[in-house]
C-alpha cells in the first residue's frame, strides 16, 4: 500500500471505529445538517459480487445545490469534483480512515475563485465530526489529519537568515569599537556585549542610550 502522503491534496483522518460505522456516522451528520445524500457506494460489496476481495471501503456522495451551483457557474469543470465525497476504508493493519480532498486543493486544481472555495470547505468539519470520539466512551485512536503537500521551505529560509545575521552582528560590533575610540580603556574593554539567544541576535553598546540594530528575529 502506498504511504498516506503519496496522494497530494488528500486528507486522511484516523477513525476510532470501523470504516462502515465511520461512514454511518458521516451520513447521519450530513443528514442532520440538512444536506442531500446523493449516493452511497459500497465498494466491498460490489467487489464481492464480482468474486473479488476488498477490505471494507465505501464512499458517501453528498452536498447542497445552493452551495455547489455558484461554484459550477463560475467554474464548470467543478462538475467533475462535485458533489462532495468522502471515502471510508480500512488499511492492511485494520486501521480505519476517512479520506477527502482538501477544499484548498480542489480550488487550486480547478482554478475556483477564492471567494467560492468556502462553498466546498464544509467537508472538513463534517469529516472531523464523524471521526471524533463520542459520548459512548470510545478510546481516542489518534485521528490526526494526514495530508500530502509540498514543503514550504521554511527550514532552509531560517538557516539562510541565520547565516546572514551572524556576519552582520560581527561587523556592527567592529564598527561600534571603532566609533568609541575616545572612550577610556576600561570602557573599551567592555565596549560591546553581544547577546545571542536561540533565535535572536542583539548588539548593545554600553554607555549609550542606543542599540546597534534591533533584535533580529530569525523566522
Amino acid at each position: 500500500m502506498l504511504p498516506l502522503t503519496a496522494v497530494r491534496g488528500v486528507v486522511h483522518l484516523r477513525s476510532p471505529v470501523g470504516a462502515i460505522p465511520t461512514l454511518d456516522r458521516l451520513e447521519a451528520i450530513v443528514r442532520a445538517r440538512g444536506l442531500i445524500v446523493f449516493a452511497r457506494i459500497d465498494f466491498t460489496r460490489d467487489a464481492a459480487s464480482a468474486g473479488l476481495a476488498l477490505p471494507p471501503m465505501a464512499q458517501l456522495v453528498f452536498g447542497d445545490p445552493r452551495a455547489g451551483t455558484p461554484v459550477m457557474v463560475a467554474t464548470p469543470a467543478m462538475g467533475l469534483a462535485l458533489p462532495l465525497r468522502a471515502l471510508a476504508w480500512e488499511d492492511a493493519e485494520g486501521h480505519s480512515w476517512l479520506s477527502y480532498e482538501a477544499p484548498e486543493f480542489i480550488g487550486e486544481r480547478f482554478s475556483v475563485p477564492k471567494a467560492l472555495v468556502a462553498n466546498v470547505a464544509g467537508i472538513r468539519a463534517l469529516c472531523e465530526a464523524a471521526v471524533a470520539v463520542d459520548s459512548s466512551g470510545l478510546p481516542h485512536q489518534g485521528n490526526t489529519a494526514v495530508e500530502a503537500k509540498p514543503s514550504d521551505g521554511q527550514p532552509l529560509r531560517r538557516l539562510m537568515v541565520a547565516s546572514l545575521a551572524v556576519p552582520l552582528v560581527i561587523a556592527m560590533a567592529a564598527l561600534a569599537l571603532r566609533w568609541d575610540r575616545s572612550a577610556p580603556p576600561t570602557a573599551n574593554r567592555a565596549a560591546v556585549s553581544m547577546m545571542i539567544t536561540p533565535r535572536r541576535f542583539l548588539v548593545i553598546v554600553p554607555g549609550t542610550s542606543s542599540q546597534l540594530g534591533a533584535p533580529v528575529q530569525v523566522q
